[in-house]
């Protein structure tokens, strides 16, 4: 899993939406990031429960600071 990799490499999994070394990455986290916000407002989202304890399970950032 290439964010698994992410972690290993730079120690967490705080995945720039831009990452310029893998930009499939960078989207696809950008778009977990995206379906979390909705999941949590209780709107449709392809989250599920599990896949958030999945992700949580590894240390994904859901919110990046500026």
């Amino acid at each position: 899993d290439e964010l698994i990799q992410y972690a290993a490499k730079f120690g967490n999994c705080h995945v720039p939406t831009k990452f310029k070394e893998n930009t499939a990455l960078g989207r696809w986290v950008s778009t977990q990031r995206a379906e979390y916000k909705q999941f949590c407002k209780g709107e449709k989202s392809s989250l599920t429960a599990e896949k958030i304890r999945r992700l949580d399970s590894i240390g994904f950032a859901w919110f990046m600071s500026l």
